[in-house]
């Protein structure tokens, strides 16, 4: 998953929303999370 996710978030196909929903929902780790967007996860 993390290459999905990786790809469209790079494309633009994806926001920084919906990559942080995946890793809320388990879909990719929170580290994948953070080498996709460059931020730190943040629990709300």
């Amino acid at each position: 998953m993390f290459d999905f996710y990786n790809l469209f978030y790079n494309m633009n196909y994806l926001s920084k929303e919906d990559v942080y929903e995946a890793a809320r929902w388990g879909c990719i780790t929170k580290e994948e999370y953070k080498k996709i967007t460059k931020e730190d996860y943040l629990e709300p």
